[in-house]
């Protein structure tokens, strides 16, 4: 079995098992995590119905939410993920939350030229 299988085969045990909503968010020049990967995860998701809310953000490389780290640091879509999140928060806490209901959304803002081997590691 290749490696990208093992790591696929782990990620489906791991998505099987869990039973609360996900939310992920993602970087579209990340240079770790590839929009195929982000959309295996997806894949999964759907696979076992469980519910989801996944964002990649235009621009955004690997750790670009960390403000500490000004050469990867991306304010428009710190805040724009700070608001997701909030609002992903409030309604999955909230007291009449249905978890008989699956809630599955995709947003993504990526280049029609997106090429993830163009990508790179910031300091």
């Amino acid at each position: 079995m290749g490696r990208q299988r093992q790591i696929s085969a782990g990620l489906d045990e791991i998505i099987a098992a869990i039973d609360c909503p996900v939310l992920g968010m993602f970087g579209e020049t990340d240079h770790l995590i590839s929009i195929d990967d982000v959309l295996r995860l997806r894949g999964s998701l759907e696979r076992h119905r469980k519910a989801y809310d996944i964002h990649v953000y235009p621009a955004a490389p690997h750790g670009w939410l960390n403000d500490t780290m000004p050469g990867r640091y991306r304010r428009t879509q710190a805040e724009a993920a700070w608001a997701d999140q909030h609002a992903f928060l409030r309604e999955v806490l909230a007291l009449g939350y249905d978890r008989s209901r699956r809630m599955q959304r995709f947003a993504a803002d990526i280049a029609v030229d997106y090429d993830f081997s163009r990508h790179v590691r910031y300091e």
